[in-house]
């Protein structure tokens, strides 16, 4: 009997889950997480401490609604020890479940930073509901606190906790903030609007040691500065979960590779989230896992005969990147605008105004900050045209 299993809670699950309903109401779903298995928003994390939101208000969906409203057997707090794509099972908890197609939701892990001292069990990360749900009294109850990593969740979270009332202070490797995404000349305006609002920013730097005494931590910085702080913050990036998949002998590189229809190399094995990897790349966004789980849901619940040509296939947008800072609101899109080597930018009182362009003079992204975030969709539909869907 068809039964499609799950493994992972979070959002991209989730989606899943809520676009097979939308084709078939009757097939078996199972949906195995490690977590109590509740539906909230993510982005909200990155602005919980401003708006004094607790786990409970943050919360949309318990695990047994989420069963009820879209008949799917939930098993929270199980893990998954063991894939075998021989027989269509999965392991959990000294059970055995079979599967008719098995799809892997596992998420990505935070990334913290190695440092001489610098423990893992007391550096917090905010990457789930649970973890805010575990930290939150701790960073109610600090007035120092220090973020590792000045990327998209570390400055985001910096803003947030600034505006708590916290002394906050950024290290950031890189030469500027938000290096992955944006050029120096924006990341420069966004530094001085953090500074103004009173956050520290250190870049070019590192944590190299850290020291725990009774009533704070220590940090020494490969910059040389001595940063005394009540709680560490580490926000560098995230690590696909591929122990599973590795251990069932499916491919991997950055993460779980799939192809446009997010099969794995296995089988009736799927992948999908943070811990897939498509056309060369990880992306932890919420639109892409929304376009992928439209994929997923035809692919595990339709007739490959019925499906459409072309119908069915991940083709990845031009998608708008929001950086929720509030007194320097950010937007950018463009699949390629890491490849731009040259920029047409505008700037005024009002923020500025980017245009990425490649080596042939094409358009292939934009950035667009402050009171121009507005013409982010205008922009966006330039950058559609001048591009291949």
């Amino acid at each position: 009997m068809p039964n499609i299993v799950i493994v992972g809670g979070g959002f991209a699950a989730l989606q899943t889950i809520k676009m097979v309903r939308k084709l078939d109401q009757d097939i078996a779903i199972t949906m195995i997480t490690a977590d109590t298995g509740v539906e909230y928003s993510k982005p909200n994390l990155s602005h919980a401490f401003s708006q004094e939101q607790t786990p409970e208000t943050l919360a949309i969906h318990s695990a047994k609604q989420l069963a009820e409203q879209y008949n799917v057997v939930i098993k929270t707090k199980a893990l998954v020890s063991e894939i075998d794509t021989k027989q269509q099972c999965v392991h959990v908890d000294g059970q055995i479940i079979h599967y008719s197609k098995l799809v892997l939701a596992t998420g990505a892990t935070p990334f913290i930073p190695p440092a001489k001292g610098l423990k893992r069990s007391a550096t917090i990360t905010l990457n789930s509901l649970e973890e805010f749900e575990k930290h939150k009294v701790q960073v109610d109850d600090a007035q120092r606190v220090t973020v590792i990593g000045g990327g998209l969740i570390g400055v985001e979270l910096a803003f947030d906790l600034q505006t708590a009332g916290k002394d906050v202070t950024i290290i950031e490797p890189a030469s500027y903030l938000l290096n992955s995404l944006v050029p120096p000349f924006v990341s420069l305006e966004l530094e001085r609007e953090l500074k103004k609002v009173g956050v520290t920013v250190e870049t070019d730097s590192a944590v190299c040691r850290a020291t725990y005494l009774t009533d704070d931590v220590r940090l020494q910085t490969t910059a040389s500065r001595l940063i005394r702080t009540d709680v560490v913050i580490a926000a560098a990036g995230l690590r696909p979960n591929t122990q599973l998949a590795t251990q069932a002998g499916i491919d991997v590189n950055k993460g779980i590779v799939v192809d446009e229809t997010m099969r794995t190399s296995a089988e009736n094995v799927y992948a999908i989230g943070d811990c897939a990897e498509i056309e060369g790349r990880v992306m932890a966004y919420l639109q892409p896992a929304i376009l992928s789980a439209n994929v997923l849901a035809k692919q595990i619940s339709i007739d490959k005969d019925k499906l459409m040509a072309g119908e069915g296939k991940f083709s990845l947008p031009h998608i708008i990147t929001k950086v929720k800072t509030p007194s320097y609101p950010i937007q950018l899109a463009g699949r390629d605008i890491q490849t731009a080597q040259s920029w047409e930018t505008r700037f005024d009182p009002k923020g500025i105004i980017a245009k990425g362009f490649n080596e042939d003079d094409q358009l292939v992204g934009f950035i667009v900050t402050g009171e121009h975030t507005k013409a982010a969709f205008p922009l966006l539909k330039e950058l559609q045209a001048s591009s291949p869907a």
